[in-house]
């Protein structure tokens, strides 16, 4: 199944659909877009895992009573204003409770074994959630352009999920899911969640039935018990 055609495309689209969710403020022409089409995208999302499927009704939902400029604004609110950002969505922050640690250093590491270097201008340490996504895209589009060496691509396409997005991307897909600001974005992490579920199940012969736990992680990486987590920070920011 890996390999076939269809479902390399269908991994290729998710993964470009959150990368353009998560990367910046979606412009409201692709927002808009969203529409066309969405009851056979969700009913086959739905088919290949239920939180897609309610994903993609929770957007439609959403686009159904508000503008699609709104999902901008939300963004920002999730992830931008310096007082209102309620996630984080770093490695190294769900892993340390700090920015530019250990996590970071590590992730640069497998960038610098796929050749990657960061783009000009992109401001955010590497370790931002859309940069995961956009690494695995690129990965699952260097398999398609090169099918003869498929088991190469296939194999860190295997690590960068297993020691890298798979650790921590479900409990922020989860965070951003339950925080109180998340509308449209509720539905996009449930869809992203649900997606790398389906990830996982894909690679589970490859080595992905055993993926470290987020506590697991924090605890290798020395991040202290006192440290709750990204929505008791927020929070508590709130209250000062």
């Amino acid at each position: 199944m890996l390999g076939d055609g269809d479902f390399i495309q269908f991994r290729q689209t998710y993964y470009r659909l959150f990368v353009q969710l998560l990367w910046k403020e979606p412009e409201t022409a692709f927002v808009a877009a969203l529409r066309d089409d969405m009851h056979p995208r969700t009913e086959a999302a739905a088919s290949v895992h239920p939180l897609m499927g309610s994903g993609w009704r929770i957007i439609d939902d959403y686009l159904a009573d508000h503008p699609p400029g709104d999902v901008a604004m939300e963004f920002s609110q999730l992830f931008l204003e310096p007082f209102a950002r309620v996630v984080r969505p770093y490695a190294s922050y769900y892993l340390t409770g700090q920015f530019f640690t250990e996590p970071l250093k590590t992730w640069r590491g497998f960038l610098k074994q796929l050749g990657i270097e960061k783009p000009q201008g992109f401001t955010d340490p590497e370790d931002v959630l859309a940069f995961e996504l956009d690494v695995m895209r690129w990965l699952i589009d260097k398999q398609a352009a090169a099918p003869d060496d498929a088991d190469r691509w296939l194999r860190l396409q295997v690590t960068c999920l297993k020691e890298h997005l798979l650790v921590w991307a479900p409990s922020c897909a989860t965070d951003i899911e339950q925080a109180p600001q998340a509308a449209f974005y509720r539905g996009a992490a449930q869809l992203l969640r649900g997606f790398l579920k389906v990830e996982q199940s894909l690679f589970r012969d490859w080595g992905l039935d055993k993926v470290a736990t987020l506590a697991e992680a924090r605890a290798h990486y020395g991040a202290g018990p006192e440290w709750r987590g990204p929505l008791y920070d927020a929070a508590d920011e709130g209250d000062e």
